[in-house]
This record gives C-alpha cells, structure tokens and sequence, in this order.
C-alpha cells in the first residue's frame, strides 16, 4: 500500500446538501446497492433550522471504479421522525442505525432488532436490562463471562448461547467506559487533545495521534511535507492508519464533527 499523501475527500461540510429524512435514506440505499460500502452513519444536534433538530451525516466508501474515494451524504430531521431502515437490505448497517437512533430518537421502521449499542445518557443505568439473543431447548444453558477481563483489555461483557460443547450464538455488551470522547474533543481546548485522542484506544495511541495531527493540517490547509512525521522514530505506513482509522464509526465521527 503506498503512503497517504493527499486527503480521500476534502471540502466544506456547509457546501454538502442536506436533504429530507426520507429523500436522504433512498439516496443512501442507492449507494449501497451500486456496490458502496457504508463507512458511518451519524447524528448530531443542530437548531439552525429548528430547534429539536439534527443533522444526520454518512460517509461512504465509494464503489470499484468511482473518481472519488469517499462521498457523504447529509440530512435535516427533527426527533422523533423516521425512515425506511436500510438494515433490511443491508445487515451491514445495523449496528450504524442502532447508535443513530440511540444518540438522536430517530427510528429505522423495519429495523429487526432495534437496541441500544453502549446505554448512552440516562440508559446507563439499565445495563442490566439488556434484552440479550436467547435460545430455546431443554438443554441449551447460557454461560456469561465479564464484564471484568484479566490482563488490560476494556470490559465487555460476553453471553454464550450453548447447547453441549457447542456454542451457538454469543452475544458481546459493551458500553461499560462509554467517556464520551466525542463531546469532549468538541469542548476541550486544541491543546489538550492529544492526550485525549491517546486515552481513546489503548491498543494503539500513536495511531490516533497521528491522525489528529493529520487531520489538522488538513483543515489548516499547513504543507507539512517536510516534517514527514519523522518524530516517531519508527517506519510505519501512514496510509495503513488512515485505513484502519476510516473504518472505525468513532473517529470518522471525529472527523465529521471537527469538519
């Protein structure tokens, strides 16, 4: 993979369109059956046009082919509208509409299984409540393991559905942690963010650094060219970070919001 050295998609998010509810989730089915991959699928408060109203983004991966790497898609809506879910088609994007209707009120109609993802807000004191998958039969039994993990992993808790030795079904609860970083990075002064941006995942916190650092000579519009980000002392593939970052719902909703 060569190394990133332009942005995928660079514009002004006031110049993207926002479309009705209804207009917006035809639009989005379009793109997934044209062969797009939905990359994240967010909302937002915005009161610029009333004052219980949201703005709903999604980000694509575009389809083999396309000029553009990525599109967007923008919204209007007011709570407690609705839209034809597009889990329906396509189960991809169920996990993305569950969080939408969690965070916003807005309802996917036709959505399979609608439950929240991480019990945001007042919700967090019903984890316990969770409607997990079950299985029925005389001898299947359930076997929970966490929230509390060994070693330094974040805790989740796991629900295997067993019959015998085989397990045929687990079911994962996250949500224990949920620090909204999201909010955070919005009200925190620039200057500390990068620590924020390394508590987010413990795994790699380079990688979130880096890309913050990205993404704000980006929006600076700074030629950085010369710096190469060869303060790490190590040879890692910027582009590989840039993949890994775009496919993860919380940081492309970083970047949604910082835009």
């Amino acid at each position: 993979m060569s190394p990133l050295s332009s942005p995928l998609l660079l514009g002004d998010a006031r110049e993207f369109p926002q479309l009705q509810l209804a207009d917006f989730a035809a639009q989005c089915l379009n793109k997934l059956q044209g062969g797009a991959r939905l990359l994240t699928l967010i909302g937002r408060p915005d009161a610029s046009n009333q004052a219980d109203g949201f703005c709903v983004t999604a980000v694509f991966q575009s389809a083999p082919g396309t000029p553009s790497a990525l599109s967007v898609l923008r919204a209007q809506a007011s709570a407690g509208q609705s839209y034809p879910a597009l889990t329906c088609s396509f189960p991809a994007a169920q996990s993305h509409e569950r969080e939408l209707w969690e965070q916003t009120g807005l309802m996917p109609q036709g959505h399979p299984w609608l439950k929240p993802i991480r019990f945001e807000g007042a919700r967090q004191q019903h984890m316990a409540d969770y409607p997990f998958f079950n299985v029925r039969g005389q001898e299947v039994h359930e076997v929970g393991v966490g929230p509390i993990h060994a070693s330094v992993i974040e805790p989740g808790h796991f629900r295997f559905m067993c019959l015998g030795e085989q397990v045929h079904h687990l079911e994962i609860q996250l949500g224990y942690q949920h620090r909204g970083v999201e909010t955070l990075l919005l009200r925190r002064p620039p200057l500390a963010l990068t620590p924020l941006m390394e508590s987010i995942c413990g795994d790699l916190p380079r990688r979130e650094v880096v890309l913050l650092f990205f993404f704000k000579t980006c929006l600076l519009a700074v030629h950085v060219s010369k710096i190469r980000f060869a303060f790490f002392h190590y040879q890692e593939n910027l582009a590989e970070h840039f993949t890994i970052f775009i496919t993860n719902p919380i940081n492309l909703t970083i970047l949604c919001c910082i835009t």
